[in-house]
């Protein structure tokens, strides 16, 4: 099926291929990638191709000078400026299936017939092979491909057998068993296995993304396949060390995992079955002490733990009294020694803010608001050292920031815009001085990133791409000098 980029940062992050023309490119070879591009598309949800605007990692069509006959590509996503290289179109060749084998390269899949298991398939004798072909034909055994699925010989990334390109004019390729010379020798395509390996190559329930200082997704950090039903998903740090506190509301299955150095996930260190529904998970430090804080829309459960040096969740710091119930959304915020637990309703639009004690349970209120309803987001962030809060109201595109006062109440309202409806996730970071935040559609996959400015309002665009719908949860987190955004689709 097909021989595709086993590292991660090779391959387009979400499955999102940015691309440009090369300003020399003609009406008919634009056209041609667009057909190419097209019918990559058609039967794979997980590859979608994005005109570039501001993004710093492309590839670039770009018309071939050299006229030899053979077209070029990087294989999956170098970063920066890349290449694919297409020979002339004309009346005789509209390289349309070229174009699709060179996508193919860009998307991350090496030829078909230079898998480790190839000699049970086809014959290519290597000493007829030039040198300048020689990595077209030469068997890739090491670890940096992998094999996926049963060999295709009508794959769009196979060659068909070519006199033109040995030393001694001989054919390049012969099946080993004949029965197959005749598929061997058709015209490729892109196959049903060609769109599973596809699958394969951007897959997964949960990717970990490292973003850029110039507010961007730089790269892919790692893919997985998790358990499918995670609904609540916090990072958090004790003193050095990072982790990731998961749970699913339908069963109570609770992990928290390591995040290592690289940003990726890493193993589970703690694995408990808890009572089902929590709707609401947020951790904090009080002075040495850390916390998790869990909490349940359905009833108003809440529950404090205290947090172990190693990352496990330790006994219950407080007894588990209900509070209010009904709120949708609860996030910290520390201001100099003081700490505040802020509660939105997205139902009614109510929200409190609370301070927390020093026994790192909820206080008083010190402040009820009644708003508009409907706040899907609500995050407390920093920008230019000051403290406000967004919130982002999936429904209607409606996006505010308020600034948060000294004493942790809510303050004037900075901003106000109309982003557009459908933005279910508004996430904002920090990384190398520069505030973002990141906006993702949960229903069609569109994914921004804003700059947010030090004035409390929202700037511009820094980053577009179209991912596969249904991610419910990101989150950021800073592991060393990196600062990454995990994805995670919430489906059962």
């Amino acid at each position: 099926m097909g021989l595709i980029v086993s590292s991660h940062t090779r391959r387009w992050p979400g499955g999102c291929v940015v691309w440009q023309f090369h300003p020399a490119m003609s009406d008919a070879e634009k056209a041609t990638m667009r057909q190419a591009m097209d019918r990559w598309q058609e039967d794979d949800r997980n590859v979608r191709f994005l005109e570039r605007t501001t993004q710093t990692s492309f590839v670039e069509f770009t018309p071939d000078g050299d006229v030899d006959n053979v077209n070029r590509s990087e294989v999956g996503m170098v970063g920066g400026r890349q290449r694919l290289l297409l020979e002339p179109v004309n009346q005789e060749n509209n390289r349309v299936r070229s174009a699709q084998h060179e996508l193919g390269h860009t998307l991350g899949f090496h030829h078909e017939q230079v898998r480790c298991d190839r000699d049970d398939f086809v014959d290519i004798d290597m000493s007829k092979i030039p040198l300048l072909r020689f990595g077209d034909y030469n068997k890739q055994c090491g670890d940096e491909y992998r094999i996926f699925g049963d060999y295709d010989f009508r794959s769009i990334m196979h060659y068909r057998p070519r006199t033109t390109v040995t030393t001694d004019g001989s054919v390049d390729i012969t099946a080993v068993d004949g029965d197959d010379q005749a598929v061997l020798s058709a015209a490729k395509r892109i196959t049903a296995g060609d769109s599973a390996a596809l699958a394969k190559l951007h897959g997964g329930s949960a990717h970990v993304y490292q973003l850029s200082a110039d507010g961007q997704i730089e790269k892919t950090v790692r893919q997985y396949i998790w358990a499918p039903g995670w609904t609540t998903v916090t990072p958090f740090r004790v003193g050095p060390l990072n982790f990731l506190f998961r749970i699913r509301a339908f069963d109570g299955r609770m992990h928290v995992v390591r995040l290592n150095l690289d940003g990726s996930v890493g193993e589970t260190i703690d694995n408990r079955d808890w009572s089902s529904d929590w709707t609401s998970a947020t951790t904090y430090a009080i002075g040495p002490l850390n916390y998790l804080y869990l909490y349940k829309r359905g009833n108003a459960t809440r529950h404090l733990n205290r947090i172990n040096a190693d990352g496990t969740i330790g006994p219950q710091a407080v007894d588990s009294a209900p509070i209010e119930d009904g709120w949708t959304s609860i996030r910290h915020y520390a201001i100099g020694v003081n700490n505040f637990l802020i509660y939105a309703n997205a139902d009614s639009g109510a929200i409190r803010i609370r301070r927390i004690d020093w026994d790192g349970s909820e206080g008083e209120p010190i402040q009820t608001l009644s708003g508009s309803a409907g706040w899907t987001s609500v995050e407390p962030y920093i920008a230019g050292g000051q403290r406000y809060l967004l919130l982002l109201n999936s429904a209607t595109g409606a996006l505010q920031i308020q600034s948060i006062l000294d004493d942790g109440r809510l303050g004037t309202v900075q901003d106000t815009r109309d982003v557009g409806a459908g933005w279910s996730t508004g996430q904002p970071y920090r990384v190398a001085g520069n505030t973002y935040v990141l906006l993702y559609n949960q229903t069609t996959g569109s994914l921004r990133i804003r700059r947010l400015r030090a004035n409390g309002t929202l700037g511009a665009t820094t980053d577009r791409r179209s991912f596969s719908p249904g991610w419910g949860i990101a989150k950021r987190y800073v592991v060393g000098l990196g600062t990454y955004v995990v994805m995670v689709d919430p489906s059962p």
